[in-house]
């Protein structure tokens, strides 16, 4: 049997769930590990390429930077020797004008400036980082069989018409003699000289600029220090000259990570790479360009990737023929895309074995979680349909009871209806005798009024009365004041009596006062009389204004005691009637919450009436539900079929859940059958 026959729809339907999870996960694991390592691949190739474009990358940027610095040097020689200062031809002048040129550029061991016949005229006197510089050693040299003097002399200067290069002569990079003299050490460099003319176009001698050879180190090392940004330490260069000797070595890497600028003469312009059958050294030497993988001359035991190419710009003169090599490990450089490609299909591996073991005890522990439930979904079946009957009986019973129900709620909302008018009726006859009560009391806070009306006229009777005994005290005092009066009248009498004498005695000279005497005789016996009446007449209305007094007394009292025992029985009541108004009151309100309450009553005996009608309705409706419920049951029982069939695989459904859990399950599913 075939791997595809055995593989059919219909076979991987016979086999057991675990097996059937277990097969589709595995095929999506191994599809997901074929596609991650395809991608681990492609990565490991990109970073592979990557790496070699970086190293392109370093090698354009370091061929641009050196090949800007080279104009510069190329331009600023003649820029120098433009200086009018020259034609003096005095030491002092031009020391001063050179110095302050390689301040300018710190990059220049030495400025020379010879005459025409190649002797020594001045240079500046310090020089890189203060070094002094040995002026007498460079004032004994002539300088007119150097190859710089009597190329610039005959105008055999390194031209270019194509890149505008003209005027200077360049020498090539070499361990500068005149340089190294003048500082006591070797000095790496090259020079650049140009004609020195006065202002009518003569030339009166040569200006010659020693530039040390860190001009092109410092670009080196900043295009490192780029490249290095992206992770890339491990890279080396090398610039070799048109004859294949080193002229810079720049390897961090081989020293530790240090990133400064070393200068092995062992190595410079000493290691001649074509001799050593180095492949780039010579293709360069052959003006060809090119990478590839190679071992290192200067470590047999090393390979490295190269990439190689001629130093060409239209800021440098071809003819120089200089070289660029970036190199890198080939151990170094690939170890961690290796080990990375590595690492990756080891956790893979490992993913899958551990997904291979956990998928095994999923797909088990699924298994037979699956069985439990057909088992339980079996009994669940089998008590929904019981519950289903239980439900259908329960239902009828309610609607028996609803029945009843709706019987009593129309009795008693009959009943309600008629207690509701009896308190209409009664609350009717107590409003009437409510009002009956309130004019009672009003009638009695009237009589109260009168009352209080007749005590304040008997109050002001009894002011009256004190009045009238006032006048009794006036007039007491008026019948002593009528005493006095008599007593006057008395002694007027007398003192008439006596003036009479005296008149008398006095002959014709007292007949005028005998006159008046007598006149006062006559007043006084008048005066005397009504004296006399008023007494008699005060005597009288002392005495009739005295038992006036006595009877208004006796009468006063006995009103204020009659008044005050009216007002006391008004007061009774009136407090007799408030307190059957109020009772009437607290009777009338009871009546109006009584006819609420049954009015309520009413009311929810009518929601009560509305809630069994409901009731019976949703009864019917559960009876229903109760039949659907059985009807479900019976799928779901079904379902559990299924599943088995599903976990067990086709044919092999174990058909003994009931009979194992519950033997009245297959009785009550085949009622419905």
């Amino acid at each position: 049997m075939s791997i595809f026959s055995f593989f059919s729809f219909k076979k991987f339907n016979s086999l057991k769930l675990q097996s059937r999870i277990i097969l589709v996960c595995l095929g999506l694991l191994s599809i997901i590990a074929a596609f991650t390592l395809a991608l681990n691949f492609i990565s490991w190739y990109q970073a592979k390429k990557d790496l070699v474009e970086k190293q392109i990358v370093l090698q354009s940027s370091t061929s641009q930077l050196i090949a800007g610095r080279f104009a510069s040097r190329y331009n600023e020689v003649k820029s120098f020797a433009t200086n009018p200062i020259y034609e003096t031809m005095n030491e002092n002048l031009i020391s001063h004008v050179l110095d302050h040129y390689r301040n300018f550029q710190d990059i220049y061991d030495l400025i020379l400036f010879v005459d025409k016949r190649g002797r020594y005229v001045a240079t500046n006197n310090l020089g890189m980082s203060g070094a002094i510089i040995n002026q007498d050693v460079l004032k004994e040299k002539t300088y007119e069989n150097e190859e710089w003097f009597k190329n610039v002399m005959e105008g055999k200067t390194s031209d270019d018409s194509e890149r505008n290069f003209s005027g200077t002569y360049v020498e090539d990079i070499q361990i500068d003699i005149i340089s190294s003299i003048a500082y006591g050490v070797r000095k790496l460099g090259n020079s650049f000289s140009t004609a020195v003319r006065n202002s009518r176009g003569e030339i009166i001698g040569v200006l010659s600029v020693r530039a040390n050879l860190v001009w092109m180190e410092a670009e080196i090392q900043s295009a490192f220090v780029s490249i290095r940004k992206e992770g890339v330490a491990e890279m080396a260069i090398l610039v070799i000259n048109n004859k294949g000797q080193i002229v810079v070595n720049y390897d961090p890497h081989s020293r530790g990570g240090s990133k400064e600028i070393v200068r092995d003469f062992k190595e410079i312009l000493n290691v001649n790479l074509a001799n050593f059958e180095y492949e780039p050294a010579k293709k360069l030497i052959e003006k060809k360009e090119g990478m590839g993988v190679y071992s290192n001359p200067l470590n047999e035991r090393k390979k490295d990737i190269a990439v190689y190419s001629l130093l060409k710009s239209k800021q440098i003169l071809p003819t120089l023929g200089w070289g660029v090599i970036t190199r890198i490990q080939e151990e170094e450089a690939y170890k961690s895309v290796n080990e990375s490609f590595l690492n990756t299909i080891l956790i893979i591996t490992f993913i899958f074995l551990v997904s291979f073991i956990s998928l095994f005890l999923i797909a088990y522990s699924i298994g037979k979680k699956f069985i439990y439930v057909s088992e339980t979904l079996g009994e669940s079946a089998a008590q929904s349909e019981k519950t289903s009957l239980e439900l259908d009986n329960s239902c009828n019973e309610v609607k028996k009871m609803t029945l009843e129900q709706s019987n009593s709620v129309s009795q008693t909302a009959a009943a309600m209806a008629e207690i509701t008018s009896m308190i209409t009726r009664t609350s009717e006859l107590i409003n009437e005798s409510k009002i009956i009560s309130d004019k009672a009391n009003e009638k009695s806070a009237e009589g109260t009024v009168l009352m209080d009306k007749m005590a304040e006229a008997i109050s002001a009777i009894k002011s009256t009365n004190s009045e009238l005994e006032k006048m009794e005290e006036v007039i007491s005092i008026i019948i002593n004041k009528a005493s006095t009066i008599n007593d006057i009248v008395a002694k007027t009498e007398l003192l008439s009596l006596n003036a009479s004498i005296e008149s008398a005695r006095a002959g014709a000279y007292g007949k005028g006062f005998d006159v008046v005497s007598e006149e006062v005789d006559s007043l006084a016996k008048v005066s005397g009389n009504a004296a006399k009446d008023i007494s008699v007449l005060l005597n009288d209305s002392h005495i009739k204004v005295s038992q006036i007094i006595k009877i208004t007394h006796e009468r006063v009292n006995e009103g204020l005691q009659v008044s005050q025992r009216a007002v006391e029985s008004f007061q009774r009541i009136s407090h007799g009637i408030t307190e059957i108004r109020d009772r009437t009151n607290g009777i009338f309100d009871g009546t109006n919450d009584q006819k609420v309450t049954v009015q309520s009553s009413a009311l929810s005996m009518d929601i009560m009436s509305n809630s069994v009608h409901k009731n019976s309705k949703e009864a019917e409706e559960t009876s229903k539900i109760a039949n659907e419920m059985r009807k479900q049951s019976k799928d779901l029982f079904n379902v559990s079929f299924e599943i088995q069939s599903l976990i067990l695989g086709e044919g092999h459904s174990q058909m003994n859940i009931a009979q194992m859990k519950n033997k009245e399950i297959l009785r009550i599913i085949g009622k419905l059958n």
